[in-house]
C-alpha cells in the first residue's frame, strides 16, 4: 500500500496540497445523523491537507518502521524454528535412550 501511493504521489509536485486520511469517524454526532437519515454504515473518512512531500516523508519512515519490523520477525521465526528442531532432537533422543522422567 505504501509503494502504490509513493508511486501515485510520484506524479504529483512537491508543493501541491493533497488530502491525507486520518481515520474513520464514528462520532456520536455522526451516529446521530446516521439514525436520523435513515442511513447505514456511512463509512466516512476524516482527512487533513497536507504537502506531498510530509506525506512521502511519512510513508517514507512507515515503510522504513516495516521493513524493521519484518527483519526483527524474521530474527524471531528462525530463533523459534531452532530452538523446536532442538527440542524435538533432544526429545527423540531421550526417547530411544529409554529415559523415563
Amino acid at each position: 500500500m505504501i509503494q502504490l501511493t509513493t508511486k501515485e504521489l510520484s506524479g504529483v509536485s512537491g508543493s501541491s496540497k493533497v488530502y491525507e486520511g486520518v481515520g474513520k469517524m464514528y462520532d456520536s454526532v455522526l451516529l446521530l445523523y446516521q439514525r436520523q437519515a435513515n442511513l447505514t454504515a456511512l463509512g466516512l473518512c476524516r482527512f487533513i491537507l497536507s504537502s506531498t512531500n510530509t506525506i512521502e516523508d511519512k510513508l517514507s519512515s512507515q515503510s522504513a518502521e516495516l521493513k524493521a519490523d519484518s527483519a526483527s520477525l524474521e530474527k524471531k521465526l528462525h530463533y523459534l524454528e531452532t530452538t523446536a528442531k532442538n527440542s524435538q532432537q533432544h526429545i527423540e533422543k531421550m526417547l530411544q535412550s529409554g529415559v523415563r522422567g
